[in-house]
């Protein structure tokens, strides 16, 4: 969106195959910087849109369910982190790493960046209540259709 190569960043976890190679080939043309955990494999696509096409939510479901805290801990993604002004996460990353979002959400506070995110889908609120809620009194937007509400 701001068409200024490497400006924006994506931290998440994509397989070890021919699909995973296509996402940092289409990341790249895209001037996103991607920093991903690499899964053996799985074929996961974690980019929300890739040329204008919006990829199902399924699949970042699976993309959540491989990512591991430590992968954001490493010096070259905190990097990241701390050069960010903005951060949104996917509410479907509650279902595995609350850790992760703490961990960032921990630092936009206390760093005063804007974090964001969304409800994902009524599930996510029904059942990762107390994950959500924790990752809720950080974010200065929170986005959501109707029913999500």
């Amino acid at each position: 969106m701001l068409q200024i190569p490497g400006a924006t960043s994506y931290i998440g976890c994509i397989g070890k195959d021919k699909f995973g190679e296509e996402m940092k080939k289409n990341s790249k043309i895209a001037g996103v910087n991607v920093m991903r955990q690499h899964q053996w494999g799985l074929v996961l696509f974690v980019l929300l849109v890739v040329r204008d096409q919006w990829l199902p939510t399924y699949q970042l479901q699976i993309a959540a369910n491989c990512y591991k805290s430590e992968h954001l801990k490493r010096p070259e993604n905190w990097a990241l982190l701390e050069k960010a002004k903005y951060f949104y996460i996917a509410g479907f990353f509650l279902t595995v790493s609350p850790e992760s979002i703490q961990l960032v959400a921990e630092h936009a506070a206390a760093t005063y960046k804007i974090f964001t995110g969304n409800l994902s889908a009524p599930f996510i609120c029904e059942f990762f209540r107390d994950a959500q809620e924790k990752a809720l009194l950080y974010m200065d937007y929170v986005f959501g259709n109707e029913t999500e509400a």
